[in-house]
């Protein structure tokens, strides 16, 4: 009788873990197909952008679609501190007052959104050296604040690129790269090639980084440069592409206000950092 007990209860157990595993891998499946259906009618809806003009577009459209930021609220205890760095006291002001800037999608790893970190250090790295006060500092909700997994969403668009290979197919071979027009892509890879020659003639790495420093420095400066800046062109060639990439966007379109990545976030740190891209702008609480 006992052993009859304990096989009943076994079973109860492994019935318990089959059906869990089973309720999360239909989850996945239900989100990757909720997720291809938001991505359609996102570029249909929007089929009308130029792919120039596209990434514009979407930052445009993720701060009209949210609402204004709360400051000076009285927070519960409950809550994540976050601090983003900029490189100029304009843009922390014009944050602080409410005038939020939303990340290009193209210019960053994971798309638009306001990319934030509990890491003050980390935020420090953002910040002109000359007013390391430029530090932004916010709080959002644990509790009210839906965030998503980067992790998850990457597993998801995986699940859309192998349920999907005729819409979706081309983006297993490829990379983000292979999608993006720059206008001043061979002037800067020769340039930079010419840098990186000159400062391997150096053997300490110490000195090697500040001639590189110098060079980049100098180059900025350079008359053919700016030139050419002022009139840059850095566009997804494709709508799909450019949507596919925009992880903030993807986060806003599945309903979530952040994004959270935990992963190599910067050069000069080699452990793993928190990253929260916020993507509704009504869940800043600006202290």
């Amino acid at each position: 009788m006992k052993i009859k007990k304990v096989l009943t209860i076994f079973l109860g157990i492994l019935i318990i873990i089959v059906n869990s595993g089973v309720y999360c891998i239909a989850n996945e499946f239900e989100d990757a197909e909720k997720l291809y259906a938001k991505i359609n009618e996102f570029l249909n809806n929007h089929s009308d952008v130029e792919p120039e003009n596209f990434d514009e577009f979407c930052k445009k459209f993720m701060l009209i679609s949210s609402f204004n930021p709360s400051k000076n609220k009285s927070l519960s205890e409950d809550v994540i501190i976050l601090y983003r760095g900029v490189s100029d006291k304009e843009f922390a002001k014009e944050f602080k007052s409410g005038n939020i800037f939303i990340a290009s999608g193209i210019r960053n790893v994971r798309g638009c959104g306001i990319y934030t970190t509990p890491d003050l250090n980390l935020a420090k790295s953002y910040t002109d050296k000359n007013f390391p006060e430029c530090i932004i500092q916010i709080a959002i909700s644990k509790n009210k604040t839906k965030i998503l997994e980067n992790d998850y969403l990457e597993r998801l668009k995986s699940i859309i690129i192998e349920k999907y290979p005729n819409e979706f197919g081309e983006f297993k071979s490829k990379t983000k790269d292979d999608y993006i027009f720059d206008s001043m892509k061979d002037y800067l890879d020769e340039q930079t090639k010419l840098i990186i020659e000159e400062c391997m003639k150096i053997e300490d790495p110490e000195a090697q980084n500040k001639l590189f420093e110098e060079k980049c420095a100098k180059l900025n400066e350079d008359p053919t440069c700016k030139k050419l800046q002022a009139q840059r062109k850095k566009y997804f060639t494709t709508n799909k592409s450019a949507v596919f990439y925009n992880s903030g966007l993807l986060t806003k379109l599945l309903g979530f206000d952040v994004l959270h990545t935990y992963d190599f976030l910067s050069d000069f740190i080699h452990s793993k950092q928190d990253e929260y891209l916020i993507v509704n702008t009504s869940v800043i609480n600006i202290i």
